[in-house]
């Protein structure tokens, strides 16, 4: 039995799996639109794109009326919210949602958890596949995925690091060009950093 059709591209959808392909609606049967989500996304950026100072003239008269509306929509779904942000990670430069929270809320460097960090530990990617956003990648605090960051810029075979940075690590300029250690402010920091680093180039 068909339980929605998309009235754009002809996408049927015959089970409650299907359905989550399908626009809500608060209205709709089944609570979904008989239009899917990509063929919405291709309604709305249309929409969008052909109303821009419509849009624009809008959003400037009620800049107050929609920040209170945000601010209320946060403070009454917080937790939905948090939970929300948790199952996302940055895959390309675009934000990727996920079915379960891919984090475990510790560093895989240095082991300092999310409450040490003050915010959400980073997905780092060695290298991105498409088919699995999750493959290959390091749950980092922001000390940890800031010095790889900009070590892989200088150099993508060693770390090579002359990055400082004032939270958790407490390392600063941790190798010179020969590989060799000069100035460490947090040893037992920078050898477990490096370590672990060598490790995944083996």
């Amino acid at each position: 039995m068909v339980m929605r059709k998309c009235n754009d591209c002809g996408r049927e959808a015959h089970s409650t799996e299907d359905l989550k392909l399908f626009t809500e609606s608060k209205t709709g049967l089944h609570g979904r639109m008989n239009l899917c989500k990509p063929c919405h996304n291709i309604r709305s950026t249309q929409y969008n794109q052909a109303n821009k100072e419509k849009l624009r003239k809008y959003r400037q008269d009620n800049k107050e009326k929609r920040q209170e509306y945000n601010r209320k929509h946060r403070q009454d779904n917080i937790e939905y919210l948090q939970e929300y942000d948790r199952k996302r990670i940055n895959f390309k430069g675009k934000n990727v949602r996920l079915s379960e929270n891919p984090r475990t809320n510790i560093c895989s460097f240095c082991g300092k958890t999310e409450e040490e960090n003050r915010r959400q530990q980073s997905m780092h990617h060695d290298v991105y596949h498409d088919d699995d956003p999750l493959k290959d990648t390091w749950e980092l605090c922001n000390s940890c995925h800031g010095i790889i960051g900009r070590q892989l810029q200088l150099n993508p075979n060693y770390p090579n690091i002359k990055y400082s940075h004032p939270y958790s690590t407490g390392v600063t300029r941790i190798l010179n060009k020969a590989n060799t250690l000069t100035v460490i402010e947090n040893r037992s920091a920078c050898e477990v950093l490096c370590r672990a680093w060598e490790k995944r180039l083996e």
